[in-house]
C-alpha cells in the first residue's frame, strides 16, 4: 500500500472512531474471519514420552489429532515471544464432549482432544505420553496440531477498517435476544455463531424428543477479559468444533461466563429444544450449559468459579427449567446411548441439574465447580415460586398393558387439567385435580405420538408429545426398515410428520412436490420462502407447496425458468439425488466409473448418481443395480436426505 493510501486508511479510521464516541451509535462485534490449520508435529521421541517441536504460528486455541489409537495423554502450551511459556496444559483425548454415538453428527467427528485457548499467541509446544510403545520417529507422524486464529492479526489495516464499517448499526443497538420471561441472553449472532458454522450443514438442527435434566459444563480458562475477549473464547471453541472436530455447531446450548453474561450456544437453542453435542450418550436429553473457565483442583488454570458466573448460572436454570418444566430438585433415570462412563443400553439415574462427570469419564466441571451443585439445585428451586415442573420419565411411553404416571409439582391448591390429543386428531381423554400429585393413563387408545396438555391455569401450561406404545417412537411401521435412523432423524429436524398421524410409510411412493418440500425442509426454508415468482406454470400461488419449490428455485437446487414442474407426477431416485447434491452444492463429479450395472455414461443423472455413491448418500441394491427411473419410496427419500443434508 503506498502512504497516500495507507494516510487515507488511517484518516478515514480516525474518522469512524470520532463519529462513534461523537453520535454514540452502536459498534456491532463481528468476529475476524477465523483461520484453521492442520500442522504436523515433529520432534525427536524419548521412550514414551514424544516432546515436538516448537511450531511458530499465530493462534488462540488449539488441540491436537491423530491417526490410529489415541494417546494417552497430551499437554500444549504456549508463548507469545518464544521465551516465557505458560504452563503445559493437560488437553482432554477423550470423546465425552461429543455428539451422541449413531447420530449423523457423530459419524463425521474427527479424532482430536479437547481444545485450550490462550488468547494471541505466536508459539505452541505439544507433549503426548504413550505408555503402551516407544515412540518412533514414524510414529510421531500420526499426532498433528489443530489451530484455530481468530483475532485477526493477519488482516491489514484497509481490512479493518472496512470490518469496523461494516459493523456499524445507526440507534443504540442490542445484542440480547429472548422469549417472554427470559434473562438477558446474548444471541448466537452476537459472538460470531453465524461465521462460525459458515457454509456448514445442515442449517437445521434436529430436537430433542424431551429435555431431561440439564449437564453443567466448563469450557476455556479464567483470565479472558471481559466483552468482546469472551466472546472471541465461544467464537474460537465454536471454530475449533464446527472445523476441526466436524461437528455441526458449537457443543454446547448455551454458555455464561466469569462476568455474569448469558450466551446462546447452538443456534435455536434459544427458542426451542435443540440437541447438543456436548456429552455423548445424553444429548437427546438434555440441555448443555458451559461456565467459561476451567474449576479443577489442581489444573494449571485452575479457580473457583466468580459469584457472578454462579448468579448468572443461577438464573439461567431457573428459567430454562421452568421452560421445560423440569423440577430442579430430585433424579431421573434414562438409557445411556453410549459414553465413557456408561455402556450404551445401561439406565442410568442423574440429578436434573448434573455435572458433567455424572455422565462421562471426565472432571469436566471441575471440583470447585460441582462441589457447588448441591447448593444450586436448592436456590434454583426456591427461585420463581408459585410454579409447577412436570415429571414424564414413568408416562412417556405408555405401554398397553401397563400403567404410566404423570408426576406433578405444583402448589397444594393450583388446579390442573391433563389432557391428551391424538396428532392431527380429536381429545382423546382428560382428568382434573388440584395441587401435587400422580395422574395415571387409563385411556384405551390405539398405539401413536399424542400431544400431552398440561394446564395450570395462571399457572401457564406445558405441552409435550409422548408414545403410547412399545414401539420405536415416533412412528408404529417403521420398525424393520433399513432406513429406521433415517427416518427418526427426519422427524426430530421437523422434515417430516409422517404419512398419517402414527405411521410414516416406509414403502410408501411420493409425489415430487412431496420431495421438492422434503429438500426445502432439510435446508431450513421453510421459514423464509420467497413471495410467489410463478417459477413454473403447475405451481400456483395457493398450493402448499409452492412457497418449497420457489425456495429450492432462490438457493439454485431447481432451474426454475416457466415450464412444468410435474408436481404430481410420481418421483424417481435419481431426482432426489439430483436435488440433494445440488442442496449441499456439490459438483465434484467424477470420471465415469460404473458403480451401478444400470447407471449408463452420458445419462442426464449419471454424475450425480456417481458422486452420490462416492459421499456415501447413495447405496444401491445388493444386485448392483441402483434403478434410477424407478419410483422413489419414502424410506429411500429419508435414507438419502439424511446421509446427505
Amino acid at each position: 500500500m503506498s502512504k497516500v493510501a495507507k494516510r487515507a486508511v488511517i484518516v478515514g479510521f480516525l474518522t469512524v472512531v470520532a463519529f462513534v464516541a461523537v453520535s454514540g451509535v452502536h459498534i456491532k462485534w463481528t468476529p475476524a474471519p477465523a483461520i484453521v490449520a492442520t500442522v504436523a508435529l515433529s520432534g525427536t521421541p524419548t521412550g514414551t514420552v514424544f516432546e515436538s517441536a516448537v511450531i511458530e504460528v499465530d493462534a488462540t486455541l488449539a488441540g491436537m489429532s491423530w491417526r490410529g489409537r489415541a494417546p494417552q495423554a497430551v499437554w500444549v502450551r504456549a508463548s507469545e515471544t518464544g521465551a516465557e511459556w505458560s504452563e503445559w496444559i493437560p488437553l482432554g483425548i477423550h470423546a465425552e464432549h461429543a455428539p451422541d454415538p449413531g447420530t449423523g453428527e457423530a459419524d463425521a467427528t474427527k479424532a482430536a482432544t479437547d481444545p485450550a485457548y490462550f488468547g494471541p499467541v505466536s508459539f505452541l509446544q505439544y507433549r503426548v505420553l504413550d505408555t503402551s510403545t516407544e515412540f518412533t520417529a514414524s510414529a510421531v507422524g500420526r499426532f498433528s496440531a489443530e489451530i484455530v486464529e481468530t483475532s485477526g492479526r493477519g488482516l491489514d489495516l484497509r481490512e479493518r477498517v472496512v470490518r469496523l464499517l461494516g459493523s456499524i448499526e445507526l440507534g443504540a443497538g442490542s445484542e440480547a435476544e429472548g422469549v417472554p420471561g427470559t434473562p438477558t441472553i446474548i444471541s448466537n449472532e452476537a459472538w460470531g455463531g453465524p461465521q462460525c458454522i459458515a457454509g456448514a450443514q445442515p442449517r437445521k438442527l434436529p430436537q430433542v424428543h424431551r429435555a431431561e435434566f440439564v449437564i453443567v459444563h466448563h469450557a476455556g480458562n479464567n483470565s479472558y477479559a471481559a466483552g468482546q475477549e469472551a466472546r472471541d473464547l465461544i467464537y474460537s471453541i465454536c471454530t475449533y468444533h464446527v472445523s476441526t472436530r466436524g461437528w455441526w455447531d458449537i457443543a454446547y446450548n448455551f454458555l455464561v461466563d466469569r462476568y455474569g453474561n448469558i450466551y446462546e450456544g447452538r443456534r435455536g437453542s434459544l427458542e426451542g429444544q435443540i440437541q447438543g453435542g456436548h456429552t455423548a450418550g445424553f444429548n437427546s436429553y438434555s440441555v448443555g450449559v458451559a461456565v467459561m473457565g476451567n474449576f479443577q483442583a489442581g489444573h494449571p488454570d485452575g479457580g473457583v468459579p466468580t459469584p457472578e458466573a454462579i448468579a448468572a448460572l443461577e438464573e439461567f436454570l431457573a428459567w430454562r427449567m421452568d421452560f421445560h418444566h423440569i423440577p430442579a430438585l430430585g433424579v431421573v433415570t434414562v438409557e445411556s446411548l453410549g459414553s465413557t462412563k456408561w455402556l450404551a443400553g445401561v439406565e442410568v439415574t442423574l440429578n436434573r441439574i448434573a455435572g458433567h462427570l455424572d455422565a462421562s469419564a471426565t472432571v469436566c466441571p471441575g471440583s470447585y465447580c460441582y462441589d457447588l451443585l448441591p447448593d444450586i439445585r436448592a436456590r434454583v428451586a426456591l427461585a420463581g415460586e408459585p410454579k409447577f415442573s412436570l415429571d414424564f420419565s414413568h408416562f412417556d411411553p405408555v405401554i398397553p398393558g401397563s400403567t404410566g404416571n404423570l408426576i406433578l409439582h405444583a402448589p397444594v391448591d393450583a388446579p390442573w387439567t391433563v389432557s391428551a390429543t391424538r396428532r392431527f386428531g380429536e381429545t382423546v381423554w382428560t382428568v382434573s385435580g388440584t395441587g401435587p400429585g400422580s395422574v395415571p393413563w387409563d385411556a384405551p387408545v390405539e398405539p401413536g405420538p399424542y400431544t400431552v396438555r398440561v394446564d395450570f391455569g395462571p399457572l401457564g401450561f406445558h405441552e409435550q408429545v409422548i408414545q403410547v406404545g412399545s414401539y420405536e417412537w415416533p412412528f408404529v411401521d417403521d420398525e424393520g426398515s433399513f432406513a429406521v435412523a433415517e427416518i427418526v432423524a427426519m422427524w426430530k429436524r421437523g422434515i417430516t410428520v409422517g404419512c398419517d398421524w402414527n405411521r410414516f410409510c416406509p414403502g410408501g411412493t411420493l409425489t415430487r412436490a412431496e420431495v421438492a418440500t422434503f429438500v426445502a425442509r432439510a435446508m431450513d426454508g421453510q421459514d423464509r420462502y420467497p413471495a410467489y415468482q410463478g417459477d413454473y406454470s403447475d405451481v400456483a400461488a395457493s398450493e402448499w407447496y409452492t412457497g418449497a419449490i420457489e425456495f429450492l428455485v432462490d438457493e439454485g437446487v431447481l432451474p426454475g425458468g416457466g415450464g412444468e414442474f410435474g408436481v404430481n407426477y410420481a418421483s424417481t431416485r435419481a431426482l432426489l439425488v439430483d436435488l440433494v447434491l445440488a442442496a449441499v452444492g456439490d459438483t465434484n463429479y467424477p470420471v465415469y466409473q460404473g458403480y451401478f450395472t444400470d447407471v449408463l455414461e452420458g445419462v442426464w443423472y449419471t454424475q450425480e448418481i456417481e458422486r452420490a455413491y462416492e459421499l456415501g448418500i447413495a447405496r444401491g441394491y445388493p444386485d448392483g443395480t441402483f434403478r434410477p427411473e424407478g419410483t422413489l419410496t419414502r424410506q429411500e427419500a429419508a435414507a438419502f436426505l439424511m446421509r446427505g443434508l
